[in-house]
């Protein structure tokens, strides 16, 4: 009310009068956003929440992340592809995000050289994966979305740590204080967390993880590839945009899988050995659609961890990797029944593969 009337009254006194109601009004203005920050913080300012995909909403706003940065700062961004939604306000997700990458942007400094990184991705949280996290809100196992923002600035102590949601505190100037702890506010009421990894002198990264939503909207020619009425086209994925867990010791292999999976139209998640994928698959069942494992898997061996995946989820389609055509020809991937592909393999090959086990045809 106090802005609506110094607006009109704006338009009625002497120009003599005008400067002292235009700082009324400005006051009003500044005094509205903090309420609202406020209202923010406490899990009570209004929401639409929609279905987004957050990497598309990153991309959408890079020109305006690019401005809140000093020129001397490098700013990185690299979407995930094929990400599951979440159920957000698309004006509260911006607000996250340009809140975290002016804060990463002040950390470096408006004279210092640095450089600011913003990526998506999804992520599976089982029971005990955030546990030597003491920055993250308790979060339930499943499967997550990932907003990630690192910077290369001062990094901080863990007692700065400790308080940097809290309303007021800040390490800058006076009558700062409330973006961190709104961008905390906004994750809350939408049932999220941030986990926080920082270290003085070596930069921070701010890692905000929202449920992913269980439903998808309804598939369009912007999300899911075309696919052939022959069904043979490689890039063809389902509708669904299935989800495949991809198991292997090296890192390499995994972030092989993940480009060509990814490129192929599929969500992606990796695992190590049996033992992680086992604990991934316990902890979202109804998030994995397909299983791609490789067969000479250290500690748990690829016929345990297939057994124990089984147990799980017992009509889980699983593929087999190995660089050895003798291993693929052998007795035990003939008795497991199993489909499975060569290593090195191209990109058609595998995704073939994969969309025949999918269906139901490997």
């Amino acid at each position: 009310m106090i802005q609506g009337h110094a607006e009109l009254l704006l338009r009625k006194v002497p120009p003599e009068c005008e400067a002292g109601l235009e700082s009324i009004r400005h006051a009003a203005e500044l005094a509205a956003g903090l309420t609202g920050q406020l209202l923010t913080y406490a899990g009570k300012a209004p929401v639409r929440a929609e279905l987004l995909n957050i990497s598309d909403c990153s991309v959408a706003i890079e020109r305006t992340l690019r401005g809140s940065l000093s020129p001397n700062i490098r700013f990185v961004v690299t979407p995930g592809p094929n990400l599951p939604f979440a159920e957000f306000d698309r004006s509260q997700f911006e607000q996250v995000v340009i809140g975290l990458v002016s804060n990463a942007g002040e950390a470096i400094g408006e004279e210092a050289a640095g450089v600011v990184t913003l990526q998506t991705s999804a992520r599976v949280v089982t029971e005990h994966s955030l546990q030597d996290s003491v920055s993250a809100d308790f979060l339930p196992a499943g499967l997550y979305v990932e907003l990630c923002v690192s910077d290369s600035g001062c990094g901080m102590d863990a007692a700065t740590q400790a308080r940097i949601f809290d309303p007021f505190f800040t390490t800058k100037f006076p009558g700062r204080g409330l973006g961190l702890a709104a961008v905390a506010g906004i994750c809350r009421t939408r049932h999220g967390g941030i986990v926080v990894e920082s270290t003085p002198g070596k930069g921070s990264t701010f890692r905000v993880l929202l449920p992913a939503a269980p439903q998808a909207p309804a598939a369009t020619a912007e999300h899911v590839p075309a696919r052939s009425e022959g069904g043979s086209d490689p890039d063809a994925t389902p509708k669904n945009l299935a989800t495949v867990l991809v198991v292997d010791d090296e890192p390499m292999i995994r972030d092989l899988c993940f480009e060509l999976l990814s490129a192929g139209g599929y969500r992606v998640v990796t695992a190590e050995d049996g033992a992680s994928a086992l604990g991934i698959l316990s902890a979202v069942p109804d998030a994995i659609d397909l299983v791609l494992i490789d067969m000479a898997l250290p500690a748990m061996g690829a016929g345990t961890a297939i057994a124990e995946l089984r147990a799980v989820c017992p009509r889980l389609p699983i593929v087999l990797m190995s660089g050895s055509e003798t291993a693929l020809r052998g007795r035990r991937v003939r008795d497991l029944h199993l489909p499975s592909v060569l290593k090195p393999f191209d990109h058609d090959s595998l995704l073939r593969t994969i969309r025949a086990a999918l269906e139901g045809r490997a």
